[in-house]
């Protein structure tokens, strides 16, 4: 999972454990899709077309999703890196980059669901000029990183949900990262 909290650099992995049961559920829609569209090469009038739509719209989001957690759970370089230097979210595609200690002014722990369980967790960390790491983003990822500024307050939401670490502990380290370098 981690290098030692005293060590110079902490590189936290993507989790299989939970990676794989997201993967296996894109695939479940994919076969559906399948199945409606054979089902719709047997059905007439309204039935075959809402058939094919369903199939269309269900490898339209399945097998892009399917695809980024495929390549999350095989990648090596999917890391949240934790160095001298600052934090680096490499854990997607989407990554705000390399985040001095020097820009960061606060770490807060976010978790959305219902009372008892946690639906998706994020360890939110707040910097100096948010709309510089917006900025310097493009396409997929500039999309992304906006819309989780105007959610979170901050363009930097590191999503605990396929780590090999829990949000609570994420947090408290960052918080000690940031108290030694920051």
């Amino acid at each position: 999972m981690t290098v030692g909290e005293d060590a110079e650099s902490v590189a936290i992995r993507v989790s299989p454990g939970k990676t794989i049961p997201l993967l296996l559920f894109a695939a479940l829609f994919i076969l559906l899709a399948i199945g409606a569209f054979l089902w719709a090469q047997q059905a007439e009038g309204i039935a075959a077309f809402v058939s094919y739509l369903f199939a269309a719209i269900n490898i339209l989001w399945a097998v892009p999703v399917g695809v980024l957690y495929l390549w999350i759970l095989v990648d090596p370089s999917r890391v949240l890196a934790i160095t001298a230097e600052g934090i680096e979210d490499r854990t997607n595609p989407f990554g705000a980059g390399m985040i001095p200690w020097s820009e960061v002014v606060g770490i807060k722990e976010k978790t959305y669901g219902l009372e008892g369980s946690a639906v998706a967790s994020y360890v939110l960390i707040f910097v100096r000029r948010p709309h510089e790491f917006v900025e310097r983003s493009h396409g997929l990822s500039w999309l992304l990183l906006r819309h989780r500024f105007w959610f979170f307050g901050t363009p930097i939401a590191v999503s605990t949900a396929f780590l090999k670490i829990a949000n609570e502990r994420l947090a408290s380290m960052l918080h000690g990262w940031v108290a030694k370098h920051g």
